[in-house]
């Protein structure tokens, strides 16, 4: 009647994680079915209107039961193994190491198909719990830059909480990013797709690196997370299909500036 396109359910898992079922508590596995049934009830009720609609339900635990009545993955696991890393001050190549073998893990083992939403903060995290603080606030402007364009161009649903965009909007401290994200988001749509599968490439620095890749295509992305310069070895000269921020090209290595990244055609 009033032409919703969607909708995103507030906390649908129906329950927090519950390994086991003290006398007189049910198990998680009841609360999770009751927060499927419910989705399921209003993913139904969109899609007999419109076929199109996309159902955003906040469910914190990647089950398999949820996949048929969730259209794009609310990826909280993403966002809890970040906020857990930057709690450990761990040198910068182990930080990069550590988030790609999270990545690799959650990649192997999720629903063919399904994507994620992939953030750096929403309307909790940056209120109320976590840091309870927004990007910019917690990394520096250029490496909340930087930690964007790990979740922007990885597989999946880029999502930008309401004023990280333009802060003075909402009466906020911080750049305005409009232009950042403008390119950012063509990037996404024009080189790296959804179509394309994904390949964590461990670099040993503080380059986090990934393929995007299917029987056509192939494209290397490095981001480098730290604010020194750091050298990337190649197996060939570097053809450069977009940047953002500074780098060098060497005969079979670029070089990028800090918070730096390039996507290769490699």
């Amino acid at each position: 009647e009033i032409g919703l396109n969607g909708a995103r359910i507030d906390c649908s898992m129906g329950g927090l994680s519950n390994w086991y079922s003290p006398i007189g508590l049910r198990a998680s596995a009841a609360g999770l079915m009751a927060g499927k049934t419910v989705v399921s009830a209003l993913y139904q009720g969109f899609t007999n209107v419109n076929p199109n609609a996309i159902i955003l339900p906040e469910n914190f635990h990647p089950s398999p039961a949820y996949a048929p009545v969730t259209d794009v993955f609310y990826d909280m696991p993403l966002y809890r193994c970040i906020y857990n890393l930057n709690q450990r001050n761990l040198p910068i190549a182990q930080y990069v190491k550590e988030l790609q073998a999270f990545l690799t893990a959650e990649h192997e083992t999720s629903v063919e198909g399904q994507l994620k939403l992939r953030f750096l903060g929403n309307h909790d995290t940056v209120s109320w719990t976590f840091d309870a603080a927004r990007a910019q606030k917690i990394y520096g402007t250029e490496k909340a830059k930087a930690m964007w364009m790990v979740t922007s161009w990885i597989d999946g649903v880029m999502f930008i909480y309401q004023g990280d965009e333009n802060p003075s909007e909402y009466h906020l401290q911080g750049q305005n990013l409009e232009e950042f994200f403008t390119e950012v988001i063509k990037d996404k749509r024009e080189l790296l797709p959804n179509t394309l599968d994904i390949e964590y490439v461990e670099s040993g620095s503080a380059i986090f690196a990934f393929r995007r890749f299917n029987e056509d295509t192939s494209r290397l992305v490095l981001i480098n997370l730290s604010g020194e310069e750091v050298t990337y070895s190649l197996n060939q000269a570097p053809d450069v299909l977009a940047s953002i921020g500074n780098y060098t090209n060497g005969q079979s290595s670029i070089t990028l500036g800090a918070y730096a990244a390039v996507i290769l055609n490699q």
